[in-house]
């Protein structure tokens, strides 16, 4: 099977999603400063092939999760959308939350789908979460995205009730 570049977390409202992708952000980070710590005090004890396993763990990249609301919010700092859509692993938190369109020194801009297009011609590690369903991405970011998505994606869909109704 093809390996996908993206992953695509899909579900209702409370299920978890930004929880998964938080603790996905710290466990990496978590990771990475082990890494760290690991070759900065044992590095002349270990063998070669563990030097290579920890430095790939350092080498982990860096995630944050950035809200949907965000990305809009700083669509007119071009060297933010940049970073976003060159960085090594992108998390789009709460897809469709945001306005559809924004306004860039008053030219309409579209700068989620422009970003997830780019990443798509990439094939670059991006994980996004929404509770929109592939109908609804189709509708409110047009069919291509929501093509590329389909190709590019593994899905995750959760479908529990919200767990914040449960307590």
């Amino acid at each position: 099977t093809k390996q996908r570049p993206m992953l695509l977390l899909q579900g209702g409202i409370g299920n978890g999603k930004t929880t998964t992708v938080q603790c996905l952000s710290t466990a990496i980070a978590m990771l990475r400063q082990y890494a760290d710590n690991k070759l900065s005090k044992d590095k002349w004890q270990m063998s070669h092939g563990d030097i290579l396993q920890y430095e790939a763990l350092r080498a982990m990249p860096l995630a944050m999760p950035t809200p949907a609301t965000e990305i809009i919010e700083r669509a007119n700092d071009n060297g933010a959308l940049a970073n976003m859509k060159r960085c090594q692993l992108l998390i789009i938190d709460d897809l469709g939350t945001e306005p559809a369109m924004t306004k860039i020194y008053g030219t309409e801009a579209t700068p989620i789908v422009d970003i997830i297009c780019y990443r798509y011609e990439k094939q670059m590690a991006t994980i996004i979460t929404t509770n929109l369903n592939d109908k609804a991405i189709a509708e409110r970011y047009g069919a291509r995205v929501a093509d590329r998505l389909t190709e590019a994606a593994e899905k995750l869909v959760y479908k529990l009730p919200s767990y914040r109704t449960k307590r």
